[in-house]
């Protein structure tokens, strides 16, 4: 895991901007969506875990970094098709109090929010075990660079 990246979900974007202000080190923070914050700290901050004290933060997921040391940030959504004879709400039923349906798709897929995105892994990974879905993934974020070779794209 990695602690100087990581995603804020928020009930006020505003509020939280103004508490990450009180954060020394804060790098950058930028909106993904409505009530989601990318945050890059300079270093790693023990103010950061003072947050999850905050009403206004509904939860905060650290980046992971991959084996040749690339980040990757879940979104805190995860997107699930359910087999034949499943529905949705029997994968909602088991997670009750951490997920919710962000979207449906017209082909049957489903985007589902995670409130709790220390957990997004376990959850995303125990969703797919259970047999429920045809298939899970963990929406992600991952840093793209271009070349000028237009046949292949480096991820960084």
């Amino acid at each position: 895991m990695d602690s100087t990246t990581f995603i804020l979900l928020t009930r006020s974007v505003g509020e939280s901007e103004s508490i990450l202000k009180n954060i020394s080190g804060v790098k950058s923070v930028k909106l993904l969506k409505s009530d989601f914050l990318v945050v890059v700290l300079d270093q790693k901050n023990d103010q950061v875990n003072q947050l999850k004290n905050n009403n206004t933060i509904k939860g905060i997921g650290y980046s992971y970094l991959t084996t040749l040391n690339r980040k990757i940030i879940p979104t805190g959504e995860i997107l699930v098709q359910t087999k034949r004879g499943n529905s949705i709400s029997s994968v909602i039923s088991k997670y009750l109090a951490t997920l919710s349906i962000q979207s449906v798709s017209v082909y049957g897929d489903f985007i589902l929010k995670v409130e709790n995105k220390a957990n997004i892994l376990e959850i995303a990974n125990s969703i797919y075990e259970n047999g429920i879905v045809t298939y899970k993934n963990l929406n992600k974020m991952i840093k793209i660079i271009h070349t000028y070779d237009y046949h292949h794209s480096i991820v960084q």
